[in-house]
């Protein structure tokens, strides 16, 4: 696998949004590419890009380690700034969203669920215990 210098890149978009990318380019020259629409991605259209938040080189690497990273911070910006305010990576239209982050809802909900029965069942039993004695 051929390796070259790629960079990551956070751009901020217009009504809060943020889009996570990698380039081989100069973050600075991907971001005129977005503000341009050459090679624009689907959200940088839909929410037009307003500055560079964040830059990163990752060095000389593939494409695959890169976009494994890419991966990492596109779901940790959809952590801290919102799963509807945040696109990159593998997760770059509401499609991709509804499928990945639906799954992890509804998994997140189930443990949720079976956590409060657990404790209710627990104090349950010792409120039971205590009046036995």
């Amino acid at each position: 696998m051929q390796k070259k210098n790629y960079w990551l890149y956070v751009l901020s978009l217009e009504q809060g949004k943020h889009y996570v990318g990698i380039t081989t380019q100069t973050p600075e020259k991907r971001f005129q590419e977005h503000v341009k629409g050459v090679l624009p991605a689907k959200w940088t259209m839909k929410y037009k890009p307003e500055k560079i938040l964040d830059t990163k080189d990752l060095g000389e690497m593939t494409r695959k380690d890169a976009e494994a990273y890419e991966q990492k911070v596109v779901r940790k910006y959809m952590k801290e700034k919102g799963y509807n305010n945040t696109r990159g990576g593998d997760l770059t239209d509401e499609e991709n969203y509804e499928q990945h982050f639906g799954r992890i809802a509804l998994s997140e909900d189930w443990s949720t669920f079976r956590t409060v029965v657990l404790l209710t069942i627990c104090i349950l039993v010792v409120t039971v215990l205590y009046y036995l004695k």
